[in-house]
């Protein structure tokens, strides 16, 4: 059976799974049939470990138990570039499918590893592939090296793409068709990010729908987002743009294999959303789910007029995917524009959006974890100071994929920048190992210079200590 004509359960509406939404969830009328599980957001990366990825096991525990049908969404390990992703997460993917019972799962058509000077990097951000029958190639031989080695179907989605179309490159809808003809999968249609592309420049959400295999269509995603530097942001911040639902309304009876109606928002966005919000977004959902048609899957045609299609920088031979991999992530990352493609590239806005995108993500991190430690260098030399100290960091070395490891990679430029201000380095190793503790389970004990709360407590109000005792006091810090 292939993936055009396999039976894909008609799960219903739902949601991605974040922290909050239980009160939903537990209700015994709840309007979320399905959940769709982000994995990695539940990992820990431990870099010694023979299995550097470990899942949290309680909370797919949790999450199986609940009545919901279940998806997994992959959102760190993107298949659309020319490098496979590290294969050592994949027992860590197979052991959550399993956990939880999912029916499929699905990936980004994005790619986020790049090399420069021989060394491999993160991109901190996913990035559109090479769209020529190169990058279709390139992308299926990943997808196929992923889903051979999962349990359940695999979906990839449709991606937001912020830079500007270039000439002799396929159609965004023209690449999604032939990847997934060539490699035979589903695809899962985030629609707020082809309206988002449409917005920002790139193909009609007319044409880009014309040109897909709607037969593989198993998933919708649904979404809202905002503006920033004239862009339209795919945020999740928010609820569906009425834009988008007109979309959904027209498509959706032309989906013969849909699935799943999924509705993305961030945690941080969820408290001021509410469950009020949450549950206008369903009921417009419902009335989309209603829409369905399904019926006998047509026989599924290839993508037509790809085939010999290649881009190149001006004045310059034929790309490779790994050329337009590395060129774009070592000009996002490192701000060199060392190759013909990348000073092209970086007369394109969408460059300064994704840099701008890419240090509020890596700031987030930082601050989300060593909050106190910044705090009080803001309160030591202003936050001019503090911007510096992330812009000579983020230029020094490129972003990780885990918090845990940027936070860690910025713990030590600190002590080497900041290891001279009052109290820094006491609230530092209390907030690191506050960090490797929820990541090893294991209790640290923490030495200070000074009484500990009496600079821990005001930090915490947003206040300078103010002559802490000095002395010799140590902190326990547990698990629990």
């Amino acid at each position: 059976m292939t993936a055009a004509t396999v039976q894909v359960p008609a799960l219903g509406v739902g949601a991605v799974y974040v922290p909050g939404l239980e009160p939903l969830l537990d209700m015994p009328d709840s309007p979320v049939q399905v959940l769709e599980i982000e994995p990695q957001t539940h990992w820990r990366f431990q870099a010694n470990a023979s299995q550097p990825y470990q899942a949290d096991d309680a909370v797919f525990h949790a999450l199986a138990t609940l009545p919901q049908a279940r998806l997994i969404h992959g959102v760190g390990f993107p298949v659309g570039g020319s490098r496979v992703p590290d294969m050592r997460h994949l027992p860590t993917l197979r052991h959550n499918i399993g956990q939880v019972g999912a029916c499929w799962a699905s990936e980004h058509l994005l790619f986020n590893q790049a090399t420069q000077a021989g060394a491999s990097f993160n991109t901190g951000f996913m990035l559109p592939p090479l769209l020529t029958w190169e990058g279709v190639e390139a992308a299926a031989a990943t997808i196929r090296a992923i889903s051979q080695r999962l349990p359940v179907p695999f979906a990839v989605e449709v991606g937001v793409n912020y830079l500007r179309p270039r000439t002799g490159e396929l159609s965004d809808g023209q690449f999604v068709a032939a990847v997934c003809e060539q490699v035979d999968c589903g695809i899962l249609l985030d629609l707020h990010n082809v309206w988002s592309n449409e917005r920002n420049g790139r193909q009609s959400v007319e044409a880009f729908l014309g040109e897909l295999p709607l037969e593989r269509v198993w998933e919708i995603h649904l979404a809202g987002g905002r503006e920033l530097d004239g862009y339209w942001l795919d945020a999740h911040s928010g609820g569906i743009p009425p834009e988008v639902m007109r979309i959904a309304t027209a498509i959706v009876p032309a989906l013969p294999r849909l699935g799943a109606i999924i509705f993305e928002i961030l945690p941080d966005y969820l408290p001021r959303f509410g469950l009020d919000g949450l549950r206008g977004e369903f009921a417009k959902m419902q009335r989309l789910w209603a829409l369905r048609q399904p019926r006998p899957c047509p026989k599924s045609m290839p993508a037509q007029g790809v085939a010999g299609i290649s881009c190149q920088p001006a004045g310059g031979a034929p790309l490779s995917p790994r050329q337009w991999e590395d060129s774009l992530g070592t000009l996002l990352v490192y701000r060199q524009a060392d190759t013909p493609l990348a000073q092209e590239l970086a007369a394109d806005p969408g460059i300064a959006l994704i840099r701008k995108l890419v240090w509020r993500f890596r700031a987030g991190m930082i601050w989300s974890s060593l909050r106190l430690t910044c705090r009080l260098i803001i309160l030591h030399k202003g936050q001019p100071y503090f911007d510096q100290l992330l812009d000579g960091y983020f230029a020094q070395y490129p972003p990780q994929a885990f918090a845990a490891q940027e936070v860690a990679g910025f713990a030590a430029y600190l002590r080497a920048s900041c290891g001279q201000l009052a109290y820094v380095c006491n609230v530092l190793a209390y907030e690191t190992a506050n960090a490797r503790v929820l990541t090893t389970g294991e209790a640290e004990t923490v030495a200070f210079g000074h009484e500990p709360w009496a600079i821990i407590t005001p930090l915490g109000q947003g206040l300078m200590p103010d002559a802490p005792p000095a002395g010799h006091y140590e902190i326990e810090i547990t698990p629990e």
